[in-house]
């Protein structure tokens, strides 16, 4: 939005209020459970820490997130996880023969 200069668009509480409202709305539809505080932005993060999990490089990240630092990015949403340890491990066995 911000680079299409439509910013101010989100700066309407009421716009912000009836996303929120229909996104925990859709969230307890599906039966999810948590215990963690729902907000717009869970969804960004999931779908920033899915795609990197998935072998999507950190620069495509940047800039379909729109992030202007790639430092936000390394800290909050392009962790190692456990998978992608694993599945390293996993491609240097297969390189070397294993």
């Amino acid at each position: 939005m911000r680079k299409e200069g439509k910013s101010k668009a989100w700066q309407n509480h009421h716009l912000g209020n009836n996303m929120i409202r229909e996104f925990k709305k859709r969230f307890t539809r599906a039966g999810i459970k948590t215990h963690e505080k729902l907000m717009l932005h869970c969804l960004r993060k999931s779908w920033a820490c899915n795609l990197a999990e998935n072998g999507i490089g950190n620069k495509t990240l940047l800039e379909l997130g729109g992030w202007s630092d790639i430092r936000v990015l390394d800290e909050f949403y392009s962790k190692a996880s456990d998978a992608n340890k694993k599945k390293a491990v996993e491609v240097l066995d297969r390189l070397m023969g294993e």
